[in-house]
């Protein structure tokens, strides 16, 4: 019984305040500070596993290497490494900017070299439908390479359309970056502009046959529809 005292004593020690004081203060630093901190810990406390540090670790919320990443959370950081800071990305996902810088190195992709945007999610980031972003590139003002509209290519679009893209419902870093790529700020539609594309997309119901048609077309229909000729006569 005597020597199983100094162990049992040991495992009723266990983690103490004072530990967590250094885990706080390290992470208050930064990861390489935590990291600094956790090996202060196991020189001062030489028999304790460093699973047990690490477990305390993530109980204090000071860290998310016991957390796997979800693959939706691998989705995030790999969709928009183009968009955000990793410091942005860790602040979203909760975790530390050297935990998505390690995920984007594994990945083979860096934030700053990533290369441009899919449709979908360039529609998501300029707040606009992604039927929208569609029809930018079936008419010519955006190219996709690879799937992928190109920082180049969304220089056209905001150098000739920056009256496509309303900047007050972009978020303020994306926003700098697109002036950056030359966003034209308070771009409008002219008034003309305006009327014609809200003519363009009203629907009329035609009387004769009940048949609905967008703009001009309604009037071509109207002048071939049998029904309507037939209640003229």
């Amino acid at each position: 019984m005597k020597k199983d005292q100094p162990r049992n004593r040991n495992r009723r020690q266990g983690w103490n305040p004072a530990l967590d004081s250094i885990l706080k203060a390290g992470a208050a630093g930064g990861p390489s500070r935590l990291r600094k901190a956790i090996q202060r810990i196991r020189e001062r406390e030489p028999k304790m596993a460093i699973g047990r540090i690490l477990k305390r670790t993530a109980e204090l919320g000071l860290t998310s290497w016991k957390t796997p990443w979800s693959t939706e959370q691998k989705a995030f950081v790999l969709d928009h490494a183009r968009e955000f800071s990793a410091a942005e990305i860790a602040r979203r996902l909760g975790r530390t900017p050297h935990a998505v810088e390690h995920l984007l190195s594994c990945s083979r992709q860096s934030a700053k070299l990533q290369e441009g945007f899919t449709q979908s999610d360039l529609a998501q980031a300029l707040r606009v439908s992604p039927r929208k972003v569609r029809r930018w590139v079936r008419v010519g003002w955006l190219n996709v390479h690879e799937g992928r509209v190109t920082e180049r290519s969304l220089q056209g679009l905001l150098r000739d359309h920056s009256d496509e893209i309303d900047s007050e419902k972009l978020e303020c870093d994306f926003r700098s970056w697109l002036q950056g790529l030359g966003l034209k700020e308070g771009a409008r539609h002219s008034r003309q502009w305006s009327g014609q594309r809200q003519h363009a997309v009203r629907v009329f119901v035609c009387g004769g046959c009940g048949r609905k048609v967008c703009g001009n077309a309604f009037y071509r229909h109207l002048r071939s529809c049998r029904k309507v000729a037939h209640a003229s006569n």
